[in-house]
């Protein structure tokens, strides 16, 4: 019984001190700023509704896949951003891109950033069907940032319980490691 303990995958990794200064990240890890967007790691972007966290996420994209600054921040390196949202539809789409198309009509932003109109069942992270299309997205098109609008899409009453399942289903899709997409979350404030 003990070998089998033994040979069991560990829940979480220990490291010490001397180990976490030897580590070496894989190149290209760090997307924004001081590692403010780092692949495999989640960040929040939150305000009150109506204050521009959706239109800060696309710019977010275009100043990715055009390597330059976002908000004040160096962008480390160019990098492919999918955006799953469920609060714009495709006319506001549609505008928004006209005004990024004129500021930079040479570049070809379709290599770089693929963004999802509302889904009709909302996002529904808790959904097989969902999740599996979520996977085949994520392996055809290899983000670098994955960006989710809003958060209480996904999260419906709002609980401590309905957070942690939340989260436990989005790090089951992307998993935390080097080698996985930035996560960024788009949360409203209550």
């Amino acid at each position: 019984n003990e070998e089998s303990n033994e040979n069991k995958k560990r829940a979480y990794e220990i490291l010490t001190p001397s180990e976490i200064l030897n580590y070496s990240p894989p190149e290209g890890v760090s997307l924004l700023g001081d590692n403010h967007l780092t692949m495999g790691n989640i960040s929040i972007l939150g305000g009150h509704g109506g204050v521009g966290k959706s239109r800060a996420s696309l710019w977010l994209a275009v100043c990715g896949a055009k390597k330059s600054d976002w908000m004040g921040y160096k962008v480390q390196r160019p990098f492919k951003t999918y955006i799953i949202q469920a609060e714009n539809g495709k006319k506001r789409l549609q505008e928004e891109w006209k005004a990024i198309q004129e500021k930079h009509p040479n570049f070809k932003f379709d290599d770089w950033i693929r963004i999802t109109p509302p889904p009709e069942c909302g996002l529904a992270f808790a959904d097989l069907d969902f999740q599996q299309t979520l996977k085949i997205d994520l392996n055809e098109l290899q983000p670098d940032l994955v960006v989710i609008d809003p958060w209480t899409e996904i999260t419906t009453d709002g609980s401590q319980k309905d957070y942690a399942l939340a989260f436990k289903t989005l790090r089951r899709l992307i998993p935390p490691d080097d080698s996985s997409p930035a996560i960024l979350i788009i949360a409203h404030c209550r």
